[in-house]
């Protein structure tokens, strides 16, 4: 194992942005994808969420007070993954906290 780094994960900058409401987090996070903004390492978070997309495109709402996020992750090639959602889930608690 060389002193360099170079083996080391790459760790990540995390940014929250929270809303008052949102249709849907992970709608947001994708707009801005498409418009090619970096949206690596940020977690989009909402009190309420109106048009939410779930596992097997299941539709549902999230009441005012709760706490609904999605997060964006590249990897070290600028590719986005989908991976380390209980991390963004774990920072958003203790955020919220």
């Amino acid at each position: 194992m060389s002193g360099s780094g170079e083996n080391r994960p790459r760790l990540h900058t995390v940014r929250t942005e929270t809303y008052a409401s949102l249709p849907s987090t992970q709608q947001l996070l994708k707009e801005r994808v498409r418009r090619g903004e970096g949206v690596d390492g940020l977690v989009v978070r909402a009190r309420e969420q109106t048009a939410g997309l779930g596992r097997q495109g299941k539709r549902w709402t999230g009441p005012p007070g709760g706490s609904y996020q999605s997060v964006a992750f590249a990897d070290p090639t600028g590719q986005l993954r989908r991976t380390y959602t209980a991390l963004a889930v774990a920072i958003g608690i203790a955020e919220a906290l």
